[in-house]
């Protein structure tokens, strides 16, 4: 009790949790995996984050950084020892600065995805970082997991949004460039360095955002097709077409849909008939509705007439905009509710997108037949959710113990092949950490594992994640 008992000084008595219900920091939302945890604590300030990293050094006690937890590679878990840390910051909340002119805001690590988008909105400004989770999920999070989401074509993953960092490192030390510029060429960009290294390096406990104006009018397509690479086609033609106002490219195959019609029946989707393909497409436009209803119109009317696609529909108000993005958004609630599954996170070359699907149905029936293909994602940016449900004749555990390394190697082998990665935006985490080293270039690894070992060389941040250096 006594190591407890001094972090409850750290953090005060409110701020530390010890035994009980801890399953909502010890085990990920998929409940896929779960740890152990000495205690959860959580700190308020910067400051106590730096109390916090000097008394585990101390003791030489592994943190965990966590966030909301929203994580699907268990990149925020601790191991089944109980003698690690969760150091969660939701309790960083703090609005530091805001600056209209200067389209910028700083935020605490611990503000929910959420929370930032819903201050900048009621100043009429966007930070256009979008993702299902965003109730739950934190900037902090965000940031060290180098987020992406819907909106990836046109603003960027969260590094391109970030402008600045705060950092805690390993040795107790503050790095902090809050006051970045948009052009300071002063030497390294070191906030790469811990965008996206998930904890293992340093932990985010503060960022300046980038924002941006917020659109007139925010409009939505909704197409279907029987031809994948229409789809191919058709982002080809919106991108000549519309420039940078394409904002999102959503593609949903049958099973996908299927899935959403039959946990959330309530859902209006468009084009109840079998259709292989569904295409959402978001435009954001600064003129009025009217006059960006009627491009579109222009746009889409040659397409069906031209028999590109089969169907469409527009939505004629941000509701409908709104409603349609729900059916996409249930996708992963929905295939969870239907039972475990296998998770693949690929981006691939558009040119060989359809090659790969094609030949991956087929590797992958000859492996087991009656497999289910839920593929859905960000065709904008060239990464797909390519997952796979267990056959009518197979329980999902036994399909998950049975076949998932296999499965899930024969789908990464061919990604690799056609010149993808098998982790577009999900990140490493400890479930990933094998096909890191299977497929990374080498060189690149070894600087990886040189950089955890100078930067962290007790291995106290994040240990068991990403890179091994013991």
């Amino acid at each position: 009790m006594e190591i407890i008992d001094q972090l409850t000084t750290i953090v005060g008595s409110h701020g530390v949790l010890v035994g009980g219900n801890l399953v909502a920091y010890e085990q990920d939302w998929r409940s896929r995996a779960k740890g152990k945890c000495l205690a959860v604590v959580f700190p308020h300030s910067t400051q106590e984050v730096v109390d916090l990293v000097n008394f585990c050094t101390y003791h030489h006690i592994a943190i965990i950084p966590q966030g909301g937890n929203t994580g699907l590679v268990l990149g925020a878990l601790p191991d089944s020892t109980g003698q690690q840390l969760i150091l969660n910051l939701q309790k960083l909340k703090a609005f530091r600065g805001f600056s209209k002119t200067d389209l910028s805001i700083i935020v605490e690590g611990g503000c929910t995805l959420k929370e930032v988008q819903d201050f900048v909105a009621c100043h009429d400004l966007l930070f256009p970082l979008s993702l299902a989770s965003e109730d739950s999920c934190t900037i902090g999070g965000n940031l060290a997991t180098n987020a992406g989401g819907v909106q990836v074509m046109r603003y960027g993953n969260a590094r391109e949004l970030c402008l600045g960092l705060e950092v805690v490192t390993p040795e107790g030390k503050v790095l902090n460039n809050l006051n970045s510029l948009k052009k300071d060429n002063t030497g390294y960009d070191w906030k790469n360095i811990y965008i996206g290294s998930e904890g293992t390096l340093g932990i985010i406990t503060a960022a300046k955002l980038k924002l941006f104006t917020q659109p007139s009018a925010t409009l939505c397509t909704w197409m279907v097709t029987h031809r994948f690479s229409s789809l191919i086609t058709l982002l080809q033609q919106s991108q000549m077409y519309w420039g940078n106002r394409v904002v999102a490219f959503e593609v949903m195959n049958r099973t996908a849909i299927e899935l959403v019609k039959k946990h959330f029946p309530h859902l209006n989707i468009p084009f109840q008939g079998n259709h292989d393909w569904h295409l959402l497409c978001e435009i954001h436009s600064y003129e009025s509705y009217q006059q960006t209803q009627e491009q579109l119109q222009t746009f889409c009317l040659p397409l069906l007439e031209n028999k590109e696609i089969d169907d469409i529909a527009i939505s004629n108000s941000y509701q409908q905009t709104t409603q349609l993005w729900k059916i996409r958004e249930s996708i992963p609630i929905a295939q969870s509710k239907q039972g475990l599954n296998i998770k693949n996170d690929i981006g691939l070359p558009l040119e060989n997108m359809e090659s790969f699907l094609l030949n991956m149905e087929a590797l992958l029936n000859k492996q087991l037949p009656g497999i289910g293909y839920v593929v859905f994602g960000h065709l904008g940016d060239g990464n797909l959710h390519y997952n796979l449900q267990c056959p009518q004749s197979m329980s999902p555990q036994d399909f998950l113990s049975q076949y998932e390394k296999s499965l899930t190697t024969l789908v990464s082998d061919k990604v690799f092949e056609l010149q993808g990665t098998f982790s577009a935006e999900h990140g490493i985490g400890m479930l990933k950490k094998t096909d890191l080293v299977r497929y990374k270039d080498s060189v690149v690894f070894d600087w990886m594992v040189k950089m955890k070992k100078h930067l962290d060389p007790q291995n106290l941040f994040n240990p068991g994640k990403m890179v091994d250096i013991f």
